[in-house]
């Protein structure tokens, strides 16, 4: 009898220990899906932060593509324009020159060229009195045979 109360006790014992250790292990393993839960959370969290940080830098980017772009279009079109501004000036420049070179008289330089050009202008003068004395002829022609 003893040994039985003896052996129920020591069950009794084992069986508190065995209970005592199984909420233990009960609450280790709360504890242990409360981390776990933790971390999933933890690493979604940083896992969507990183996309945030992956579509911000992306953005970053695109709009630094976009500026880039319109900066070198701009500058583009700027240097076109002060290509067609050079063209323009040097266009006014030549016409400047053309004006101031046909209205400068020339100067001859040597006696030959003063009479070589007395003689062309006195032959362009005869030039044009022979053919405005021929056309009066003509038209003096013309107003006798409309009389007649």
């Amino acid at each position: 009898r003893e040994e039985r109360e003896r052996a129920e006790k020591e069950l009794q014992v084992k069986m508190s220990k065995l209970e005592e250790e199984t909420k233990r292990e009960k609450v280790e393993k709360e504890r242990l899906a409360a981390e776990k839960a933790k971390i999933e959370e933890d690493m979604a969290e940083a896992s969507n932060q990183t996309q945030e940080l992956l579509r911000m830098q992306a953005e970053r980017v695109r709009t630094e593509e976009e500026m880039r772009t319109r900066v070198e279009q701009e500058a583009s079109q700027r240097q076109s324009e002060m290509d067609a501004l050079k063209v323009q000036l040097q266009q006014a420049n030549d016409e400047k020159e053309a004006v101031v070179k046909a209205n400068t008289p020339k100067i001859p330089s040597s006696p030959e060229e003063l009479r070589a050009d007395k003689d062309k202008l006195l032959s362009e003068f005869e030039q044009r009195r022979k053919e405005l004395e021929l056309h009066q002829r003509v038209e003096q022609d013309k107003q006798e045979r409309m009389l007649q």
